[in-house]
């Protein structure tokens, strides 16, 4: 069976209960993981240069905390894009690019 079988439907991250797929309009996002704010943006800067659409989320959902929050944030990306964004991500890693 495929590693992702055993993926639970739900993560919990310090007290915050995080659902691993949710639905951004009409389309269904995966949790691609959660990262400090700053590395979570280069992740979505180098994402999106490869034309695979990111979704940044604090645990508050208020855009004027975001501006301020450098905490850690959940990266989404679209369900049906996950592995080509494991797969970017992970040939960055491997020809040592940063994000």
């Amino acid at each position: 069976m495929p590693a992702s079988f055993f993926k639970p439907l739900e993560l919990r991250l310090g007290s915050m209960e995080v659902n691993l797929t949710r639905l951004i309009g009409e389309v269904s996002y995966a949790l691609l993981g959660a990262f400090p704010r700053s590395y979570a943006e280069g992740l979505k800067a180098r994402l999106e240069a490869a034309r695979i659409p990111a979704v940044l989320q604090t645990p508050f959902d208020l855009p004027e905390v975001y501006l301020a929050y450098t905490g850690d944030v959940s990266l989404w990306v679209p369900e049906a894009l996950v592995s080509q964004a494991e797969l970017l991500l992970a040939s960055d890693q491997i020809s040592g690019e940063a994000p």
